[in-house]
């Protein structure tokens, strides 16, 4: 073997061809990283439509829901909600009435203590949650309008104006925020599509009929009530808050033989008259006043003067308002010193007994 080829042999790798290989390797990792990068991109934005898809089902079904008009009605006071109410309202006029006088208001869910789902400021991630801008991730706003269409003439041509509108129409729009950064938005569009959205007034346009929403309006449940469910006639279903009466400081719960709770304040009606108890159904027992100021007051009457000389005490159901003793002395029993005591005796021992469920 020659010295050429021994030396040849134990050079090994030269600094080019070093260098050469890491560029390789370089551009090798940088294009996995652009793709990677790329297959993250396109997931975030196929996920960001989807939610857009879920939270675009969200607003259509609280829009054809009668009890999330109610909501966004009785809930907001802004000028575009007062203007819903307005066309809710058979006593007042109803400004906006053609696809040009579209009103934009604030829509609420259905159910008790709602969230407001779209409408002014109300903004969505794109995992689908509400947020603020410009925090990162917040990119979306969802917008709701309404206008009412009038009912029809005897050739079934909707009226050009009228106070109260046969039916109301809503649409919405879940679309990319201004100032959401251009590299997370990306190819993010708006929800309809924005060209066909605004090529017609009514596209994408929901309808529902006034008179449901008037309806449940009316069907609204008392004070001491709430909102159980809707059946499927479209009747409310309310169901009682148990109810507390405070009478001198005692709460108790009220209800009727067979445990429901009643609703509703009671009150006796007369102006003399005391409460005395509650009935099986529930309602409250009234008396006259005056009746138990008798020398011989009935057993109804809810108070009542009890000889405590004998029992000490009031009995069963009824509990010590005040005692009274009368012409007391006391005498010593036993001799003075260790194992004196003291006796009391009154000649009037009397105590002013009440019901426990009336005090």
């Amino acid at each position: 073997m020659s010295f050429a080829v021994l030396k040849r042999g134990r050079a090994g790798l030269t600094l080019l061809e070093i260098l050469v290989s890491l560029a390789v390797l370089g551009i090798g990792i940088a294009a996995a990283t652009s793709y990677l990068w790329r297959i993250e991109r396109q997931v975030r934005l196929e996920n960001a439509k989807l939610m857009q898809h879920h939270l675009a089902d969200r607003i259509r079904l609280a829009l054809q829901n009668p009890d999330a008009i109610r909501n966004s009605i009785d809930l907001d006071m802004s000028l575009g909600n007062d203007a819903l109410r307005a066309c809710t309202d058979p006593s007042r006029i109803c400004t906006s009435v053609s696809p040009t006088t579209q009103t934009r208001f604030n829509l609420y869910a259905p159910g008790r203590a709602p969230e407001r789902v779209a409408g002014d400021l109300v903004s969505y991630s794109t995992e689908g949650k509400l947020c603020t801008p410009p925090s990162r991730g917040c990119h979306f706003a969802a917008e709701v309008w309404f206008w009412g269409t009038c009912a029809t003439d005897a050739a079934g041509v909707p009226l050009a104006t009228c106070s109260s509108p046969a039916y109301l129409n809503f649409r919405f729009r879940i679309a990319p925020l201004p100032g959401a950064r251009s590299r997370e938005v990306g190819s993010y569009s708006d929800y309809p599509p924005k060209a066909s959205f605004d090529a017609d007034p009514t596209n994408y346009a929901l309808r529902v009929r006034t008179a449901d929403i008037v309806l449940r309006m009316q069907q609204e449940c008392g004070a001491d009530q709430f909102v159980k469910e809707i059946d499927r006639n479209g009747s409310v279903v309310c169901e009682c808050v148990v109810p507390e009466v405070d009478t001198n400081g005692t709460r108790t719960n009220r209800r009727d033989g067979f445990g429901r709770p009643v609703c509703g304040e009671q009150r006796c009606k007369a102006r003399h008259e005391i409460m005395i108890g509650f009935k099986d159904d529930g309602t409250i027992d009234c008396l006259d006043e005056r009746v138990c100021s008798n020398p011989t007051m009935p057993a109804k009457c809810p108070c009542k003067i009890i000889d405590l000389t004998g029992t000490g005490d009031c009995g069963p159901g009824f509990w010590m308002v005040s005692i009274d003793y009368g012409e007391c002395e006391a005498t010593t029993v036993g001799k003075g010193g260790k194992g004196a005591t003291e006796k009391v005796s009154c000649s009037r021992h009397v105590g002013r007994c009440c019901k426990l469920d009336t005090q």
